[in-house]
């Protein structure tokens, strides 16, 4: 994801998921990439949007390019 201009935090503490959601909307982190036990084995990930609170599943493989679609026009109009 970094390689593709994404800023990343990657919440690598101990606990819960439920409290890593959290600390991430408690932040502002303004999308989450979810790719849980069963995703790994499906071979899906969830894109959580915190403004909207909308979620969308896809294939992992095309979880990066979603957000970049997403991401870059906030920023060009934000500059």
């Amino acid at each position: 994801m970094q390689t593709a201009g994404l800023d990343v935090l990657y919440d690598d503490t101990s606990g819960g998921a439920g409290g890593k959601f959290a600390n991430a909307d408690l932040v502002g982190i303004p999308f989450q990439l979810i790719i849980g036990p069963r995703g790994a084995k499906s071979g899906e990930a969830e894109i959580k949007n915190r403004k909207t609170g909308e979620r969308e599943t896809m294939p992992i493989e095309n979880a990066v390019q979603y957000l970049k679609d997403i991401i870059e026009p906030e920023r060009r109009d934000t500059v």
